[in-house]
C-alpha cells in the first residue's frame, strides 16, 4: 500500500490531519443538527449538559483523534497490519462482527472496580453531546484499539484483510460513535419492535447505559446485551416516549430499572 511506504512522520500527519477534518465535520453537523426542530421535539433528556463538559470534551476528542492517527501510522508503516487482497465486504463483516464482541467484552471490563478509572472521563457525561462519542481517556483508548484492532492486524498476517473494507469500517464506525450520542431519538418506533431491525441499535439504547451504567454495554448490535442479560426492561418504551417527543421519557430513562432476562 502506498502510504505504508511514507516516512513515518508524514503518514502519521496525514492520517491525523483526515482524522481532525472526518471528525470536526460529522460532529459539527450533528452539533447543528442537534438545533432543529425535529431532533430538539424528541429529547432523550431534557437537561442541558454538564457546565464545562464540552470543553472537557472537546480537549479529549483531540487527543484521541491524535491517538488514533498515530495507531493505525505504527500499524502501517511497520508492518502490523498484513497483506492487502481480501474480499472488501467480507473484511467489513469481519471487522463488524467481532468489534461487536470485543467492544462488549472490553466495556464491562472498564466497569469493574480496577479498569473503571480508565472509563471515567467518557462517563463524566450524563447528557449526551455531539462532542461524547471520542471523549475517552488516553489510556481508555489505546485500551480498546488494542482489544479491537489487535486480533484483526494478527488475522490480516494469515487471511489478508482488505484495506479498503478495513477502512470503510473504521469510517462506519467512527460516524456511529458520534451520532450514538445525540441526544434525541431519530430511530423509528417500528425499528425496537421489527424482526429486521430490532436487534440494531438505537440512540436511545446507549443513552440508557450513561444514565444507569448498569447494562447495555454493546457497540452495534443488542444482541450481547440480550444474550447476556444486561439489556433495560423499560428500553421500548423509553425510545417510544422519546419519539414521540413525550418529556417523561427524560425522568423514566434516568429512573433505576433492572435489566431483564434474555427472551
Amino acid at each position: 500500500m502506498m502510504l505504508a511506504q511514507l516516512p513515518f512522520f508524514t503518514l502519521a500527519s496525514l492520517l491525523v490531519a483526515f482524522f481532525v477534518v472526518r471528525t470536526a465535520l460529522v460532529q459539527g453537523l450533528q452539533h447543528a443538527l442537534d438545533r432543529h426542530p425535529f431532533f430538539k421535539k424528541r429529547r432523550i433528556f431534557h437537561a442541558q449538559p454538564a457546565p464545562g463538559q464540552m470543553r472537557r470534551e472537546l480537549i479529549a476528542n483531540g487527543f484521541v483523534v491524535v491517538t488514533e492517527g498515530l495507531f493505525w501510522a505504527v500499524a502501517l508503516h511497520f508492518g502490523l497490519a498484513g497483506k492487502d487482497g481480501g474480499n472488501i465486504i467480507a473484511s467489513f463483516v469481519v471487522c463488524l462482527v467481532w468489534w461487536d464482541i470485543s467492544f462488549y467484552i472490553s466495556h464491562r471490563a472498564l466497569h469493574t472496580k480496577l479498569l473503571f478509572p480508565l472509563h471515567r472521563q467518557h462517563h463524566r457525561a450524563r447528557i449526551n453531546t455531539a462532542f461524547s462519542g471520542a471523549s475517552f481517556s488516553i489510556a481508555e483508548a489505546l485500551f480498546l484499539m488494542t482489544a479491537g484492532w489487535g486480533p484483526l492486524l494478527a488475522l490480516s498476517h494469515w487471511w489478508g484483510m482488505s484495506y479498503l473494507g478495513v477502512f470503510a469500517f473504521h469510517e462506519f464506525f467512527s460516524v456511529l460513535r458520534t451520532t450514538g450520542h445525540f441526544n434525541s431519538e431519530f430511530y423509528p418506533q417500528f425499528w425496537v419492535r421489527s424482526k429486521w431491525f430490532n436487534w440494531m441499535q438505537t440512540t436511545t439504547f446507549h443513552a440508557l447505559h450513561h444514565s444507569r451504567s448498569r447494562g447495555h454495554f454493546g457497540l452495534f448490535t443488542v444482541i450481547p446485551d440480550r444474550l447476556m442479560n444486561t439489556a433495560f426492561a423499560d428500553y421500548e418504551d423509553v425510545h417510544d416516549r422519546a419519539f414521540n417527543g413525550d418529556t417523561s421519557a427524560s425522568e423514566l430513562a434516568s429512573a433505576p430499572v433492572t435489566v431483564k432476562a434474555a427472551a
